[in-house]
């Protein structure tokens, strides 16, 4: 999904959401629910990467290549050396092998403010401000420049990179206080990206990312007893675009972008299975394997 607004480009600003579902803001402008999605002047549909993970879409919308270009396929990688697993790696920053936007930018001395935006931990130097996002394991805010942690650490105390989720699992009982406690943080990103666009007005580009909505549709997505929860996900997550969008002035360029859309899975085809029923790979645990 991408919505686009543009009016004079002086600057740009990215709001992603990971797993955003076209129905639902689709429901949201038919019953004229939307404050924010309807103030965007254009609605396309994009196809995703392969894989449809994202780990590989959000890395592919940043740099704008595939992922095999890019480097990042999946959340994790195996080590495998000669047959043997040496270690097991959760991507981060250090593993992108090519330029995203903000570095290219940052070649031309232009600034950005990039604000959780998946797989920037640990941040690292660039022309601007870079506050992590997932996976980051402090799940606080963490940036660079440094001073950044000190200047908004107070404020923004309670500021989460990413859902608290019990390892355990979530009973139903639990569900109410989760998600509000997911929407609070929505709109306290929204605060903080809203003041450092204030703070830092030299930016040329901004991005913000959220990815609650995705967290949750894992846990309820196709539950119809459910449903009061999504959408009022969704009205909060409205009212924080609105809140952006309605802040810009006419020379800024925005976009709206998803890395992928939910459905009910029926099937599911394991390709790791398959290759190794018919032999083009090795089985040597339940989660490993090598080329033949």
């Amino acid at each position: 999904m991408i919505f686009y607004k543009e009016k004079q480009i002086k600057k740009v600003i990215l709001i992603g959401i990971d797993g955003a579902i076209n129905d639902i803001v689709d429901y949201l402008l038919k019953e004229d629910l939307s404050k924010g999605f309807k103030r965007m002047n254009v609605k396309g549909y994009c196809r995703t990467v392969l894989p449809p993970l994202s780990p590989a879409a959000w890395t592919t919308i940043a740099t704008g290549l595939s992922p095999t270009e890019h480097g990042v396929i999946d959340f994790i990688e195996n080590i495998i050396v000669h047959g043997k697993h040496i270690r097991t790696v959760i991507h981060s920053s250090l593993d992108l092998r090519n330029k995203a936007i903000w570095d290219i930018l940052s070649r031309y001395n232009m600034p950005s403010i990039v604000l959780n935006y998946p797989f920037t931990y640990p941040p690292y130097p660039i022309k601007g401000i870079m506050i992590s996002g997932f996976p980051n394991p402090t799940n606080k805010l963490v940036a660079y420049p440094s001073f950044i942690e000190n200047h908004y650490g107070t404020e923004y105390s309670e500021y989460k990179t990413d859902v608290d989720f019990p390892e355990r699992g979530i009973h139903p009982s639990e569900l109410p206080l989760l998600v509000e406690d997911m929407m609070r943080n929505i709109d306290l990103r929204t605060k903080l990206f809203l003041n450092l666009l204030k703070d830092f007005p030299d930016y040329k580009f901004a991005c913000i990312v959220y990815t609650e909505t995705d967290r949750l549709q894992h846990y309820i997505y196709g539950k119809k007893k459910f449903k009061k929860y999504l959408l009022d996900m969704y009205l909060t997550l409205d009212e924080n675009i609105y809140r952006i969008v309605s802040s810009m002035k006419d020379n800024t360029a925005i976009f709206i972008v998803s890395d992928h859309d939910f459905e009910v899975c029926k099937k599911y085809f394991g390709l790791h299975n398959y290759l190794v029923k018919y032999s083009y790979i090795r089985k040597m645990t339940s989660n490993m394997a090598t080329y033949s």
